[in-house]
């Protein structure tokens, strides 16, 4: 509960500061000329603003401009003491011409992110012209940034609201940068602490908005790259496709968890992704100062064509998550709306309105909104957490319960295999030997010099009819050379026997853990008998082999096929148990013409440990 309160302090605190900007800074009123052949000089500029140049009052904005543009500074009263501020510090050339009484250039310098930032005449994101003193009485301004969107925002303003400005500047970005690390922080420890990707996703999209309004403000400039020629003028549009970018991946990442399969929206995003990567690498590659004025119109086409394909892709896996009802989408799709419409307010303000409340909103809305957005995206992914923990509880739960009911299963098929194996020995070994004793006494009285002989043959009988049992428990094969040798071995027993023609394929030859090889080999043990026993085949079909990762076993039979209490007998039973715990499945077809059993199972759980 404390970030919605955090939230509503720290926006009082941002409309506290913006009133500020109104009680000490005044538009100024200038006039506009454009220079399609840029070669007028400064008096030549000065005589034409007078004759022929627009007036405009506190901004002017000509969009998307091919031309450089001259401004002429109208005099207020005072206005030698006064300061003035160009309110827009993404102005690649400007150069300032101060004339004296006679209309000669009395003094001059250059502005712009062109020039290394310790060239302005006031270390400050924007741009600032000091007090002219009394000999000046005309500024002009020759302002550079063709084939670029151009807004020209110019004020005036005193000593103490020059210091005003600054400070009330500092203060309200000071907050958006401390929010947003505030955020990084809390990311980066539930990124160590949970290695989720989602949390490296948000780290990256936090950077990127925060390198981006850094950027926007002319921070950047100021503090990381100051000494740059080249980048202050691609560093907005590199960290705004930056931010698109790790936008994008955020959107993934939010969306997956786990397991869930990827959708066909989910490669349409990588898509975007790969386009606006393009992007970005030919912002770094090539020298934008240099290129010709028809590439870049080309560049900027195609850049909006990508940004549109990558918003329109977003948009419709948004809508896709939507509908499939993933969880908290409405989160996600909330957060965005606010971002969004806070950037329409900042274009809104572009096109005009600069005083007061409408400057800051100018200024700061697309922070506003990255502010907000990244507040509701926090939310949500802590509604997130908890719920996938929920589930992954529920999920270990349910799993831990499985494991326990597969424990029961195997001490049922250990208790079936123990009252098998009693009966075994109960009806064949324990009869053989009862009926040893019984003919042995006989056989002592009526003809004792036999008796040794005969008894020695009876009980050798008897040995092998525990061998016999004892081998179709568990095998010294299997331990020793494996699966296929025992199984082989198993096999040849049956064909020796002549129950019914046996055909058999087994292409697997790799090891097994002990259980699995044990639970397989009575699996086939038991398919044997039961085919002898009750389906009364002629002919079967054994064949093993791997297919996608999983051990297959299809055993086919001609038989009369399975009655539906053969399909709850023990032996069955047993079968389907041993089966489902290695995470397998078995399929039966079964009809007066035979029967066919296909068993599957995935060779990661009955890997050797």
């Amino acid at each position: 509960m404390y970030r919605p309160r955090l939230l509503t302090l720290l926006l009082s605190c941002l409309c506290f500061l913006a009133p500020s900007f109104a009680a000490e800074r005044l538009p100024a009123a200038f006039t506009v000329l454009a220079d399609s052949s840029a070669s007028l000089s400064p008096e030549q500029a000065a005589i034409q603003l007078q004759q022929k140049g627009t007036r405009v009052e506190g901004v002017y904005n000509p969009g998307f401009t091919e031309t450089v543009w001259w401004v002429r500074l109208h005099m207020p009263a005072g206005f030698t003491k006064r300061w003035v501020q160009i309110a827009n510090g993404h102005i690649n050339l400007i150069d300032v011409f101060l004339l004296n009484k006679a209309q000669h250039v009395s003094d001059q310098f250059q502005l712009g992110d062109f020039y290394p930032f310790h060239q302005r005449k006031v270390q400050h994101t924007d741009f600032w012209i000091p007090p002219a003193g009394d000999s000046i009485v005309t500024i002009l301004l020759r302002i550079d940034k063709c084939n670029e969107s151009l807004q020209i925002p110019i004020f005036y303003t005193d000593a103490d609201g020059f210091q005003q400005t600054i400070q009330d500047q500092n203060i309200s970005r000071g907050l958006f940068i401390g929010w947003l690390l505030l955020l990084l922080v809390s990311n980066l420890f539930l990124a160590i602490s949970l290695k989720e990707k989602i949390h490296l996703a948000y780290i990256a999209y936090l950077l990127a908005g925060g390198l981006w309004l850094m950027a926007q403000w002319g921070i950047g400039f100021q503090w990381l790259w100051p000494n740059t020629t080249s980048f202050p003028s691609i560093a907005r549009p590199f960290f705004a496709g930056l931010s698109f970018l790790t936008a994008l991946e955020l959107m993934v990442q939010f969306f997956q968890y786990g397991t869930q399969q990827r959708s066909t929206a989910t490669k349409w995003m990588r898509v975007a992704e790969l386009l606006i990567l393009i992007q970005l690498a030919y912002i770094l590659i090539y020298d934008y100062k240099s290129i010709p004025a028809i590439n870049k119109i080309t560049y900027l086409r195609a850049s909006s064509i990508v940004w549109l394909i990558a918003a329109i892709t977003a948009l419709y896996y948004l809508y896709q998550m939507l509908r499939e009802k993933r969880p908290f989408a409405l989160f996600f799709t909330v957060a965005q709306i606010i971002l969004i419409v806070f950037a329409g307010i900042n274009v809104t303000f572009e096109f005009g309105g600069n005083d007061g409340w409408q400057y800051f909103f100018r200024d700061n809305s697309s922070a506003i909104g990255l502010l907000f957005e990244s507040t509701v995206l926090s939310f949500g992914i802590a509604q997130r957490y908890n719920f996938y923990k929920k589930e992954k509880l529920a999920a270990e739960n349910a799993l831990v319960q499985e494991k326990a009911e597969a424990a029961v299963k195997i001490m049922q098929i250990q208790e079936d295999e123990r009252q098998k194996l009693a009966r075994e020995l109960h009806d064949g070994l324990g009869g053989t030997l009862a009926s040893i004793k019984m003919a042995a006494n006989k056989k002592i009285d009526t003809a004792p010099s036999q008796a040794g002989e005969w008894l020695n043959m009876q009980l050798g009988q008897a040995i092998e009819e525990l061998r016999g049992i004892a081998h179709n428990m568990l095998p010294n094969t299997l331990q020793q050379a494996g699966l296929k040798v025992a199984l082989d071995g198993l096999i040849q027993r049956w064909q020796d026997g002549g129950a019914y023609q046996l055909y058999y394929h087994n292409t697997v030859t790799q090891r097994f853990s002990d259980l699995a090889e044990v639970s397989i080999y009575r699996i086939v043990a038991e398919l044997l008998q039961n085919m002898h026993k009750h389906a009364k085949a002629k002919q079967v079909s054994i064949q093993i082999w791997t297919e996608q990762n999983n051990l297959m076993l299809s055993v086919e039979d001609d038989g009369i096929g399975m009655q539906p209490t053969d399909s709850t007998g023990i032996g069955m039973r047993n079968m389907q148990y041993r089966t489902n715990y290695f995470g397998g499945t078995m399929h039966i077809d079964t009809s007066a013409k035979g029967t066919t059993i296909i068993i599957s199972i995935p060779l990661e759980n009955i890997a050797p440990k």
